[in-house]
């Protein structure tokens, strides 16, 4: 069997348990009530609704849709203006130079 690290004092157990008892009679009479935390009267009304997770997803997609959209016109807007310009048809270069 194991041996104590360390050995007690007498009395140290009826110290505490004296000590837990006296802990839990406390009279009702000396303990503080908590106060109730009271909501600003705006709060509740300005508070808005819970989406559900499928609300949520959609507007995710709605948003990754309308980016792609217009990332979509921007790249077509710079292909029409370099096909009117001509670039399109041009080789380039360095095309063939074995790099």
């Amino acid at each position: 069997m194991k041996q104590p690290e360390y050995r007690e004092c007498p009395g140290v157990q009826e110290n505490f348990e004296r000590g837990m008892k006296a802990l839990f009679k406390v009279p009702k009479a000396d303990i503080v009530p908590r106060k109730k935390r009271t909501q600003h009267p705006k709060a509740a009304s300005a508070r808005k609704a819970k989406r559900s997770d499928k609300e949520e997803h959609s507007d995710v997609l709605a948003d990754r849709t309308k980016g792609d959209l217009s990332r979509r016109r921007i790249l077509d807007d710079l292909a029409r203006t370099e096909y009117a310009e001509g670039v399109y048809n041009q080789v380039p270069d360095d095309f063939d130079r074995g790099q």
